[in-house]
């Protein structure tokens, strides 16, 4: 898949996950509802995926805030410059992986599980190896 295509299927995944209008008191109160043990639906798993998601992103937004904190201890600027640029990078990455992934369900229900699924585990494994490799966690 080229670039244009890579980007024209992100678009596609992303503005699904965005068409409807996002209310956070309604993803609460569907939430309540729904048993992540046992999702019963294709809603109840894309929606057990986000939550998988957010919580995997949290994680990795304190284990880059510690290597942050790490590198900019360090005598040179060099590391901290160089660890956000990867780290830039790494979500460029991690982004268009996932949309190549949910695109082969061609624009499929399922499609928007696909991509938060992978990028949960994406944002899990960079999570641990920021933590393991700054020793922030």
């Amino acid at each position: 898949m080229n670039n244009a295509a890579c980007a024209g299927a992100l678009a596609f995944i992303v503005g699904g996950l965005c068409l409807t209008p996002h209310n956070a008191q309604a993803d609460q109160a569907y939430g309540a509802d729904v048993n992540c043990d046992d999702p019963q639906n294709q809603l109840e798993m894309t929606y057990c995926e986000g939550e998988a998601f957010a919580r995997e992103d949290a994680r990795l937004n304190l284990a880059y805030r510690g290597a942050m904190e790490r590198a900019q201890n360090l005598e040179s600027d060099e590391t901290a410059r160089l660890l956000r640029q990867a780290q830039r990078a790494w979500i460029k990455y991690r982004d268009l992986a996932c949309a190549s992934e949910a695109a082969t369900a061609q624009g499929g229900s399922i499609s928007g599980q696909l991509y938060l699924g992978c990028k949960t585990y994406l944002t899990r494994q960079r999570a641990d190896d920021l933590a393991v490799f700054f020793d922030v966690m």
